[in-house]
């Protein structure tokens, strides 16, 4: 995966390639990044407006920046604006429901088994040893324990509704 592409990239390459007549479309999504990067464009084709972190936010991520970019982008991120930004959480998930039910339509109509992997953000597992820096950006964030539970909610959250929709889903 490369930053930046979320669920409506993983739309747009299942049409391109309808001619290739598959028999299976995997689609991957990464619980790190994908339901902040479908953001924007769903906020634009929506006609409403996306705001960004609060200038407080946007300091600590700074300061996180500089210690660890790969820490920050694998997780720490999304959990700072959705923390930031409570309102969107629902947004995102609808707005990647509404994708994910295209994506099953467009499976569908071309006799495409269409398989889900969730690889869920590196903050969902556990590990004996965190790395030094994990610690320093989740302190320069602001994070206690609890705030860390919202990548395990977002991920039962969007695999409940990948169920409701019965797409075959396997959890990572």
């Amino acid at each position: 995966a490369r930053g930046g592409h979320s669920f409506w990239n993983y739309l747009g390459v299942i049409e391109k390639h309808l001619s290739l007549a598959p028999d299976v479309v995997v689609v991957t999504v990464f619980g790190g990044n994908d339901f902040t990067d479908v953001l924007l464009l769903a906020h634009i084709f929506e006609g409403t407006n996306t705001r960004g972190l609060t200038p407080e936010s946007k300091a600590r991520r700074d300061e996180a920046l500089a210690e660890s970019r790969y820490i920050l982008g694998q997780g720490y991120g999304t959990l700072l604006f959705f923390k930031d930004r409570p309102g969107e959480l629902d947004f995102a998930l609808n707005s990647s429901q509404r994708i994910l039910e295209q994506i099953g339509i467009t499976c569908r109509d071309t006799d495409a088994e269409l398989l889900l992997l969730y690889l869920p953000s590196p903050l969902a597992l556990s590990f004996e040893e965190a790395p030094q820096s994990e610690a320093t950006v989740r302190a320069l964030l602001g994070f206690d324990d609890e705030d860390l539970t919202l990548s395990s909610t977002l991920a039962t959250r969007f695999l409940s509704l990948a169920a409701d929709l019965e797409i075959s889903t396997v959890d990572l």
